[in-house]
C-alpha cells in the first residue's frame, strides 16, 4: 500500500512568536537563556508528527519576510534560512510595509512594520498544491485563524484530503477558530523543539559552512 503524501506549510513569523511566547515567564518576559529554541530544524519537527511507516513527507514550505530594518536580525534569519535551504526546505519569502501611526496619547508619529503577503502566498500554495493533488495531508505549522478560508475552501474541493493545524503551544487553546476547519490539531512545545535542533556547525551540499547564530547559542 502505497504511503500517503504529506506537505507541510510553516508561517514562519507565527511560529518565531509562538516559540517566544513559550519561553515567557509568569511575568510574560521572555528568557533569553532559551534563544537556542530559534535554531529549529523543521525538517525534524515535522518527521516527528508524521506516521513514518505510513506517510511521506515530501515537502515543507517555509513563508516569512526579513526584517531589513534590524541589521542583526536580519543576519540571524539569513543564517537560518540557509540552514533550512540545505535540509531541502523551500523558502517563500514576503515583505514587510512600513506604516506611519499617530499615538492616540502622544500624538508622536511613529513607523510600525506590517508582515505582508505570508498569508497570501501560504493559502495560494495551498490551494494550488490541492487541486494539483499534491499531498494527502497537509500540516499547517500556524495558530494563525486568518488561513480559515483557504483550509475551508481545500476541504470543499477535495473532502478527502486531511488538514491538521500544528501549532506552538503557548498558542494552542487560542487557536480555536484554526482548529474547528481543521480535521485534527496538535500541539509542540520546548520538549519536541529541543530534540529538533540544529547542530552548531552545517555542511550544506556545495561545501558552504552555515554557523549557529552567537544570540542562538544553548
Amino acid at each position: 500500500m502505497a504511503k500517503k503524501r504529506v506537505i507541510a506549510y510553516i508561517d514562519g513569523y507565527n511560529l518565531y512568536h509562538g516559540i517566544v511566547d513559550l519561553t515567557k515567564d509568569p511575568f510574560g518576559k521572555p528568557n533569553s537563556k532559551l534563544n537556542y529554541l530559534k535554531w529549529l530544524d523543521l525538517q525534524s519537527l515535522i518527521r516527528a508528527f508524521t506516521l513514518k511507516e505510513k506517510e511521506d513527507l515530501v515537502k515543507i514550505y517555509y513563508f516569512s519576510a526579513y526584517a531589513t530594518w534590524k541589521p542583526e536580525a536580519l543576519l540571524r534569519h539569513r543564517a537560518y534560512v540557509a540552514a533550512l535551504k540545505s535540509t531541502g526546505v523551500t523558502v517563500v519569502m514576503g515583505t514587510f510595509k512600513a506604516k506611519k501611526i499617530m499615538c492616540s496619547n502622544c500624538k508622536i508619529q511613529y513607523v510600525k512594520h506590517e508582515e505582508k503577503e505570508t498569508d497570501v502566498n501560504i493559502a495560494l500554495k495551498l490551494l494550488h498544491d490541492a487541486m494539483d493533488d499534491s499531498f494527502d495531508r497537509a500540516i499547517i505549522v500556524t495558530g494563525d485563524s486568518d488561513l480559515k478560508p483557504a483550509i475551508r475552501e481545500v476541504k470543499e474541493y477535495n473532502p478527502c484530503l486531511t488538514l491538521t493545524a500544528l501549532i506552538p503551544g503557548s498558542r494552542f487553546f487560542a487557536s480555536e477558530d484554526l482548529k474547528s476547519v481543521c480535521d485534527s490539531a496538535s500541539r509542540f512545545g520546548i520538549k519536541h523543539i529541543e530534540k529538533s535542533l540544529f547542530p552548531e556547525t552545517i555542511m550544506t551540499s556545495e561545501g558552504k559552512i552555515i554557523k549557529r547564530p552567537e544570540k542562538f547559542k544553548p
